[in-house]
């Protein structure tokens, strides 16, 4: 490639790409809910969605009984929506817990909430209202994994 070209491609990207940092974030197993086991990749579910629950330090431990209860019922409730949880850690921004969700697509993850939302009831928003309000800040992201660029070691 050359070190002008290389130099280039740099200065180019410099432009756009303004924010950088690296943290680790650790699955807790005890507040996810896989009844069928846990795996990060099932198959043919390529659409994720994530949801980021920021909370300060002093609410950490409330918010950690909040998510347990959360579980209780969907596993009392028989949910379909299985999920993962982790924890944020080393390099962070801030505390959060994200809990990530697979689906076929968006499609199929709106009719899978729709149902679930429906099997919760109300127990379901008191049990959600509850655990808000432990969170400081909270974030929805939507996207889509690609299994074709990924790489895991046998």
């Amino acid at each position: 490639m050359g070190a002008d070209n290389l130099t280039d491609l740099f200065s180019r990207m410099d432009k756009c790409y303004d924010i950088h940092f690296d943290y680790i974030i650790t699955l807790n197993k005890d507040l996810s809910y896989m009844p069928g086991g846990i795996t990060q990749t099932p198959p043919g579910q390529d659409y994720r969605r994530f949801y980021y629950f920021y909370f300060d330090p002093q609410n950490a431990g409330s918010l950690t009984k909040s998510m347990k209860a959360v579980k209780d019922m969907f596993q009392k409730k028989g949910s379909k929506i299985e999920y993962r949880v982790y924890r944020s850690g080393y390099g962070a921004p801030r505390d959060f817990y994200m809990v990530a969700v697979a689906a076929k697509d968006g499609q199929t993850y709106e009719a899978m909430d729709a149902a679930n939302n429906q099997l919760l009831g109300a127990d379901g928003e008191k049990v959600f209202g509850d655990m808000m309000q432990y969170v400081a800040k909270y974030e929805e992201v939507s996207g889509r994994m690609r299994p074709d660029l990924a790489y895991a070691p046998k």
